[in-house]
Protein backbone atom coordinates (compact mmCIF):
# COMPACT_ATOMS: atom_id res chain seq x y z
CA UNK A 1 0.00 0.00 0.00
CA UNK A 2 1.23 3.59 -0.89
CA UNK A 3 0.61 6.33 1.61
CA UNK A 4 2.70 9.00 -0.08
CA UNK A 5 0.25 11.78 -0.67
CA UNK A 6 -1.35 12.30 -4.41
CA UNK A 7 1.12 15.13 -5.58
CA UNK A 8 -1.81 16.64 -8.05
CA UNK A 9 -4.10 16.60 -4.61
CA UNK A 10 -2.66 20.23 -3.63
CA UNK A 11 -3.38 21.88 -7.33
CA UNK A 12 -7.07 19.89 -7.07
CA UNK A 13 -7.50 21.54 -3.39
CA UNK A 14 -6.34 25.15 -5.14
CA UNK A 15 -8.76 24.16 -8.29
CA UNK A 16 -11.66 23.86 -5.57
CA UNK A 17 -10.81 26.89 -3.19
CA UNK A 18 -10.69 28.99 -6.33
CA UNK A 19 -14.07 27.84 -7.39
CA UNK A 20 -15.38 28.35 -4.04
CA UNK A 21 -13.71 32.00 -4.35
CA UNK A 22 -15.45 33.20 -7.27
CA UNK A 23 -18.18 31.04 -8.24
CA UNK A 24 -20.52 30.99 -5.02
CA UNK A 25 -22.47 33.87 -4.38
CA UNK A 26 -21.74 35.30 -0.75
CA UNK A 27 -25.11 34.60 0.70
CA UNK A 28 -24.45 31.02 0.45
CA UNK A 29 -20.95 31.44 2.25
CA UNK A 30 -20.17 31.34 5.76
CA UNK A 31 -23.17 29.30 7.01
CA UNK A 32 -22.85 26.80 9.54
CA UNK A 33 -22.64 23.57 8.53
CA UNK A 34 -23.71 22.21 11.79
CA UNK A 35 -27.40 21.43 10.87
CA UNK A 36 -28.95 21.00 7.23
CA UNK A 37 -28.99 23.43 5.33
CA UNK A 38 -32.19 24.97 3.88
CA UNK A 39 -34.12 23.79 1.22
CA UNK A 40 -33.47 27.21 -1.06
CA UNK A 41 -29.77 26.78 0.13
CA UNK A 42 -29.28 23.40 -1.32
CA UNK A 43 -31.24 23.72 -4.25
CA UNK A 44 -29.11 27.08 -5.23
CA UNK A 45 -26.03 25.28 -4.31
CA UNK A 46 -26.57 22.70 -6.25
CA UNK A 47 -27.55 24.60 -9.16
CA UNK A 48 -23.95 26.19 -8.93
CA UNK A 49 -22.19 22.85 -8.56
CA UNK A 50 -24.20 21.27 -11.61
CA UNK A 51 -22.89 24.51 -14.14
CA UNK A 52 -18.78 23.43 -12.93
CA UNK A 53 -19.87 19.85 -13.62
CA UNK A 54 -19.77 18.97 -10.08
CA UNK A 55 -23.36 18.18 -9.22
CA UNK A 56 -22.70 15.16 -8.14
CA UNK A 57 -19.22 14.82 -6.46
CA UNK A 58 -19.38 11.46 -4.00
CA UNK A 59 -20.95 9.76 -7.32
CA UNK A 60 -18.91 7.41 -9.78
CA UNK A 61 -18.41 8.75 -12.96
CA UNK A 62 -20.43 6.08 -14.47
CA UNK A 63 -23.61 7.38 -12.92
CA UNK A 64 -23.34 10.84 -13.68
CA UNK A 65 -20.71 11.89 -10.79
CA UNK A 66 -17.70 13.28 -10.76
CA UNK A 67 -15.34 10.10 -10.62
CA UNK A 68 -13.14 11.70 -8.07
CA UNK A 69 -10.81 9.31 -5.54
CA UNK A 70 -11.63 9.51 -2.13
CA UNK A 71 -9.01 12.01 -0.95
CA UNK A 72 -10.51 14.33 -3.78
CA UNK A 73 -13.79 14.22 -1.64
CA UNK A 74 -12.54 14.72 1.61
CA UNK A 75 -10.66 17.99 -0.12
CA UNK A 76 -13.64 18.90 -1.29
CA UNK A 77 -15.93 18.51 1.63
CA UNK A 78 -12.82 19.95 3.91
CA UNK A 79 -12.78 23.44 1.19
CA UNK A 80 -16.74 23.35 1.47
CA UNK A 81 -16.53 23.40 5.49
CA UNK A 82 -13.92 26.14 5.37
CA UNK A 83 -16.01 28.18 2.67
CA UNK A 84 -19.49 27.39 4.90
CA UNK A 85 -20.85 26.51 1.79
CA UNK A 86 -24.55 24.58 2.41
CA UNK A 87 -24.69 21.22 2.55
CA UNK A 88 -25.81 19.21 0.47
CA UNK A 89 -28.91 17.08 0.00
CA UNK A 90 -27.98 13.56 2.53
CA UNK A 91 -30.04 11.13 0.25
CA UNK A 92 -29.59 12.16 -2.99
CA UNK A 93 -25.43 12.83 -2.64
CA UNK A 94 -23.94 11.43 -0.23
CA UNK A 95 -23.90 7.71 -0.85
CA UNK A 96 -20.21 6.37 -1.31
CA UNK A 97 -20.60 3.22 -3.21
CA UNK A 98 -17.92 2.71 -5.67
Amino acid sequence: MDFQPDSGLEAFRQEVRQFLQTRVPAELKGLPRSTRSRREEVMRWQKVLNAQGWGAPYWAREHGGTGWSVPQILVFDEECGAAGTPSQDPFAQNCWAR
